[in-house]
């Protein structure tokens, strides 16, 4: 199995963010990783902000019921005004598995001007309810990194059960005991997916997102959005 790690870097994700935005200093953005596991779902998080204000937001969430998605988020003088969130549920009554693309456009009060809710080729109008609910989302992604832990971050990469190859860095760690401990069982080489903090020799995992000897390649924000 051959594994193809990426590099996250600010200005990669930074660029359609910043196209709209005049005066945007890229020295004073600030790039964020993280995530989260509820009994309910598995998220992945990326953003780029400056001041505490964000700028754009990517996710990659996994629900219990079987559905996945990829979100791109985009604020303009801290206001949200633009999301496209694309992915695949399972339809309730044929129980068949739907692709799904949705993409909301808001003005400066927040007021979304433009909707399309797209459902294998069918296009659906969202309700209020919907909308309110795709925003509270992407407040949501941007308040967990702005109150998650100093220096603790998203951490992504393949254990083979002496060394941990980085999908950020490219670059072959040592695990901390505790991190060690609780891959001791899993099958090699597999991908992790984790919070915790990064040394210049060592890596600590502090809480465990996913674990898939499955996949060879890792998560990174998706561009959803069509220039």
């Amino acid at each position: 199995m051959t594994f193809r790690p990426f590099a996250y870097t600010a200005l990669a994700v930074l660029l359609s963010a910043c196209s709209n935005q005049a005066g945007i200093d890229v020295a004073n953005i600030e790039s964020k990783s993280g995530g989260e596991i509820t009994q309910s779902q598995r998220a992945w998080y990326w953003a780029d902000v400056v001041d505490q204000q964000p700028l754009s937001a990517y996710d990659h969430v996994k629900l219990s019921n079987q559905t996945s998605y990829h979100s791109e988020y985009h604020w303009q003088d801290g206001v949200l005004s633009e999301v496209v969130r694309q992915g695949s549920r399972i339809e309730a009554k044929g129980r068949e598995r739907q692709s799904f693309r949705t993409h909301l456009r808001f003005d400066s009060q927040g007021q979304a001007v433009y909707q399309q809710d797209k459902v294998d080729q069918q296009v659906f109008p969202l309700t209020p309810d919907a909308i309110a609910d795709i925003k509270q989302q992407a407040n949501h992604v941007i308040t967990t990194l702005l109150n998650s832990k100093s220096s603790r971050h998203l951490i992504q990469g393949f254990w083979d059960g002496k060394q941990f190859l980085s999908c950020h860095r490219r670059f072959h760690y040592a695990l901390d005991s505790d991190s060690k401990a609780t891959l001791a069982n899993k099958a090699t080489p597999t991908y992790v997916a984790g919070l915790g903090y990064t040394t210049s020799q060592q890596v600590a995992l502090k809480q465990i997102l996913d674990i898939d000897a499955q996949r060879d390649t890792c998560l990174e924000p998706q561009v959803l959005l069509e220039k």
